[in-house]
Order: C-alpha cells, then structure tokens, then sequence
C-alpha cells in the first residue's frame, strides 16, 4: 500500500512540475559579460520573450551584417541591447559571432539625402556602421516613423533635391541620449510600402510611390494560396483539405482579376509547398502593388459556425483589410473578426499593402460543407476581388 502511495505521489509530482514549467512565465538568463555578434539573412527582432503559435511578436525584420550586443539569453532567443534604456529578443539562428567587436558605442549620423527616383522617394542617411531599427506607421496624418538604435544626431545636412512623390516632409528627434527618432510625413493619406535597408553603412529608406492609376489594368497583384503539397493545412470531417480549397479560391480569385486587366503573381499554382521566404521573396521581385493570402480556419468543434475573419499586422495596412472584411461579412456568414498585430509571415513586409483572409472553418460541419460547394468558392473569390476594387474606390476618393 505505501508504495503504491508513493508511487501515486510521485506521478503527482511530476504532472505538477510539468505543468509548472509549461505556465511559468519565460526568464532571461543574463550573462556576466556581453559578446557582440551579426546578424543574418532573415533575420527579425522580437519585443519580448514570450511565444505564440507563430512566434513571439515581432518587431520587425532587419538587415543582415548589423552589430548587435548579446546580454543573454531565453530559451531559442537571445537578448540584445539595443541601446542604454532599450533591448529585444532575436532567434539565436539569426546571429553570427563577431569575436573582432569588443563594444558597441553610440555613434553620430551623419548627412542625408532625400530624392524622388522615380518609382519610390529615397533617404539615404550616412553612418559610422549599420545599426538596429525598428519601423511603424501612424495613420491620422499617415506618417512612417523608424527608430535607430545606439545613434546620435550630428545630421548638420539634410539635403532634398527635386520634387518628392510621396513624402511631404522629413524630420528627426532625440527622445533619448542614444535613440534616434525619424518621422517622414507623407503626402498622402494612404501608404503604398517602404523598405529599409543598407547600403555599405549608410541606411536607406525606399517609400514606394502611390500607383499613377488606381485601377486593377495597372496594377501588379500578389496573390497566395495558403499550405500545398505536403503541407495540407486543415481537413474537414469530409476530407476536404485547406490546400485545395484555398487554391481552388486563389485561382477564381486570378481569374477575375486578369479579366478586369490586372497582371497576377501567385506564389503557386498548383500543388507544391513553398516556404514563406520564397513566397514573399516571389511577391518582392515582382514589386506588387497590393497583396492577399487565402486561408481557411480550423477550431471550435463540427457543431460551431465561427465565421469569416480577416488579418494584418502593420497599421497602414488597416484600410486594406477593413474593406475585404467587410465584403467577407457581405456573404452572411458569422462574424470571427478583424486581428490587427499579426504574426503571419506574409503579412509582415511593409513593401506593399497585404491582408489575409480566413475564409470559413473547415472543423464546421456548415461551413465545410459551403467550402466544399465550387460556387460558393466562387462567391468568395468575388468578395475578394470586389474587397480588393473598393479599397482602391476609397484611395481614390482622397488626395
């Protein structure tokens, strides 16, 4: 009797300790003494240590070959310093020992350029090294901020040349000793992409011009088909796979579009799985104007109807998303709603507008069953063309 109390005991032990381990918050081991490294191709840094089914949130991808110094540690992440008040978190794959770096010093900017080079307006700031940033975007009036991290103003030339297309007007602050404030206040109300990069040591700042026509002949749009191949993505109790159906909805959806004169690029059309580099590497070398992803959902049980929703990540892809939301709601279905500060990979470039779309739920026994039928795919494919034609509408109707 006592050993099987004792051997209950320690099954309640362990259950315990494991359950502890799994809702106990993350915590960062911090090292004696920091070593400096580089980043990688790919890499993105993370506001915190905590995780998700996609990841922690991100802060944003970054540029590889920039200094950063490593403080610690939490489980797959390491700790950056970014400044003397600031730090993130980076996947420890995404950064290379630099043993010749022993510190990482503020430095001072140096001058700017700004110029219209045709497709985009370009700011190129000179610096000592590449340095750590960040991005976002305000939206009332629709201004691109972008934070420099371990920087100091000494930019006594900041030059324009020529008339802008998109930008109104640059300016700077220093809200600490360190950090280095950029504000660039557009012309317009709506953002159409920007990037950030390096050149040698100098950061440059490409913000894509507005379309000279805001109709679907003259515009490039970026089209994907969620999952493939291997990878089916959600099955309904029928067997009807994720893939096929947001394939079958992406193809419909190309086909409207080349109709009304649009040029489409689908990361796939058939078939096969590609990985979410390729897919928006796909969608940057074609310089899309505007892109969707076609997902279907899962969760909730065969008895529960969640509905339709729609997702994006950067505030200036809002607009975009409300107006395929609104036209997914059109089709009378329940209401799963529209989730900002997301973290799915394609919907984390800031070079274009983008919104994904989670059609219905393939776990519902109705919605499956709609999803099954090839005119109701039709009947989504239409609200996402028809989603797509009002956001320019509403582009339009503002200078």
């Amino acid at each position: 009797m006592k050993s099987l109390i004792r051997a209950y005991l320690a099954m309640a032990l362990g259950l315990l300790a494991f359950v502890m381990a799994f809702s106990a918050e993350p915590v960062d081991s911090i090292y004696a003494k920091p070593w400096y490294g580089r980043t990688l191709d790919g890499a993105f840094l993370l506001y915190g240590n905590g995780d998700d089914r996609l990841g922690g949130s991100k802060m944003g991808f970054i540029d590889s070959g920039i200094p950063v110094e490593v403080t610690g540690e939490s489980g797959y992440l390491y700790r950056l310093q970014l400044s003397s008040g600031r730090w993130a978190y980076i996947e420890k794959k995404y950064v290379d020992a630099a043993p010749s770096l022993t510190s990482l010093p503020a430095v001072n900017t140096g001058k700017w350029t700004i110029k219209n080079i045709g497709r985009s307006d370009q700011i190129t700031i000179s610096l000592p090294r590449p340095l750590p940033y960040r991005s976002w975007t305000l939206i009332d009036p629709m201004t691109i901020c972008i934070e420099l991290y371990g920087a100091m103003d000494n930019s006594n030339w900041m030059t324009q040349t020529g008339t802008l297309g998109m930008i109104d007007y640059a300016y700077f602050e220093q809200p600490e000793s360190d950090v280095y404030k950029i504000y660039l206040r557009l012309k317009r109300q709506y953002c159409w992409g920007y990037s950030l990069s390096y050149q040698g040591n100098s950061l440059v700042i490409d913000v894509r011009h507005q379309p000279d026509k805001l109709d679907l002949k003259y515009l490039t749009i970026g089209l994907d088909a969620g999952h493939g191949g291997s990878n089916t993505g959600a099955v309904s109790a029928s067997g009807l796979t994720e893939k096929e159906a947001n394939l079958d909805i992406i193809l419909r959806l190309r086909d409207l579009l080349e109709k009304a004169g649009a040029r489409v690029v689908l990361t796939r059309a058939d078939d096969t799985n590609l990985s979410m580099a390729e897919r928006k590497k796909i969608w940057k070398d074609a310089r899309v104007d505007l892109a969707v992803s076609v997902h279907n959902n899962s969760g909730g049980g065969p008895d529960a109807n969640p509905g339709t929703s729609v997702y994006y990540k950067h505030l200036f892809d809002r607009p975009l998303a409300q107006c395929l939301y609104k036209r997914m709601l059109d089709l009378g279905v329940n209401d799963y709603g529209l989730t900002s500060n997301f973290n799915f990979a394609l919907n984390a470039p800031t070079d274009y507008p983008n919104a994904l779309v989670e059609a219905l739920f393939l776990s519902s026994t109705y919605e499956s069953a709609l999803l099954a039928d090839p005119k109701y795919r039709q009947k989504i494919a239409k609200q996402i063309f028809d989603g797509l034609k009002d956001y320019l509408s509403l582009v339009k109707s503002t200078k």
